[in-house]
């Protein structure tokens, strides 16, 4: 009789992935919904130029699990990222009790240097850099800031993909 033992790394990976597996699972059943809705609305008529109409392709767990996988690494990897960490820095920062810093530097962000900015404006940076170092007093608040400030310095620093490449 063998027994199946799950290391706590194991029970981790389960509990981290939860969320993104129950989203997949979501998407398989909105796939599913909407391929129902179609079929009904075209019960009965033809419409010209129309493709005939297929049910998704049910996805097995395995395929589900691997999706929710390959979006949890692509999490990671963002939150490891230095926009990650300054947004990190940023809920850091807005829990101390830097409400409006927080806000002014995530809009800088969302202007300037977010991940679907097609450069980085450095104007925003400097600014969010600005907002940062203007936070005092509470340690915490502190730490956050300067963890912010620490990752947007190595976002303006770090090569762009071309200079990579």
């Amino acid at each position: 009789m063998s027994h199946n033992i799950i290391s706590l790394g194991e029970i981790a990976d389960l509990l981290g992935i939860t969320p993104y597996l129950r989203r997949e699972e979501q998407k398989d059943a909105a796939q599913v919904a909407d391929f129902e809705k179609e079929a009904r609305r075209r019960r009965g008529v033809t419409f010209s130029g129309s493709a005939p109409l297929t049910p998704p392709r049910k996805r097995s767990h395995t395929e589900r699990l691997q999706a929710a996988r390959q979006a949890l690494a692509k999490r990671q990897a963002f939150d490891a990222s230095p926009r990650g960490r300054f947004l990190d820095a940023l809920r850091g920062v807005n829990a101390a009790g830097y409400e409006y810093t927080a806000e002014t530097c995530r809009k800088a962000y969302e202007r300037g240097f977010s991940e679907a900015s097609p450069t980085i404006v450095h104007a925003e940076l400097v600014f969010a850099i600005h907002q940062l170092t203007s936070v005092g007093g509470d340690s915490a608040a502190t730490k956050f800031a300067r963890a912010g400030c620490e990752a947007l310095l190595e976002l303006a620093f770090a090569p762009t993909t071309q200079e990579a490449a």
